[in-house]
């Protein structure tokens, strides 16, 4: 499921569980299939985010992106482009080294927990 996860062509919506709550009481996970891309459609996906954004940003993105399993996602990267745009890379990176420090599994594991990350630091 991992691999699948990884590779886009499965996106897992995993549930938190509330507090004090036992495990077994969480609801189901969310299984949704992904968009298949042909590997020429993603060649030129990539190209074109080099194009828009440089080169430097865009693997910069990616780079961030494989780290929380979400690489071959170019929604993904375009993400991340958007958020390094605003926090700063550096910023960006310590958050992503956070959230890539957890499970595979824990539904906290995304790009809207990096982004709480990113914007509690910035209050603080």
């Amino acid at each position: 499921m991992r691999e699948l996860e990884k590779y886009g062509v499965l996106e897992i919506k995993r549930t938190r569980i509330a507090k004090g709550a036992d495990y077994e009481n969480r609801e189901p996970s969310e299984y949704l299939l992904g968009i298949l891309y042909s590997e020429k459609d993603m060649e030129e996906k990539w190209r074109g985010m080099e194009e828009r954004y440089g080169k430097d940003l865009a693997a910069k993105a990616r780079e961030f992106s494989f780290m929380i399993d979400r690489g071959y996602n170019p929604k993904a990267v375009e993400n991340l482009i958007r958020i390094i745009r605003e926090y700063g890379e550096k910023n960006v990176a310590n958050a992503v080294k956070k959230v890539s420090s957890m499970r595979p599994d824990n539904p906290l594991r995304n790009i809207g927990y990096l982004v709480g990350i990113l914007r509690k630091e910035a209050r603080d």
